[in-house]
């Protein structure tokens, strides 16, 4: 979708409203964490140590989401990358 105007933020409003509330599953790729932060409840995150469900959903979930992966030890961090490329 295009971005910036008032039709662009009618239609991401219009596709919010669709899309909250399913009770289903979507698999979506955006950069807008606005739209993500309403649509979502869960991020499925996908690194060479395999596959990690995080809860999300709501204003500033982007930034704790971002917040809770900096603060990710550094020795877990180490051993993925031994495991990759030792």
């Amino acid at each position: 979708m295009r971005e910036g105007g008032r039709r662009a933020a009618q239609a991401i409003q219009w596709l919010e409203r669709r899309l909250t509330g399913r009770g289903s599953t979507l698999a979506m790729v955006t950069h807008d964490r606005a739209f993500m932060e309403a649509t979502c409840t869960g991020v499925l995150e996908l690194d060479r140590d395999g596959a990690h469900l995080h809860g999300f959903g709501g204003p500033g979930s982007y930034a704790r989401f971002r917040q809770a992966r900096v603060a990710e030890p550094l020795h877990t961090l180490l051993r993925a990358h031994a495991r990759v490329c030792c």
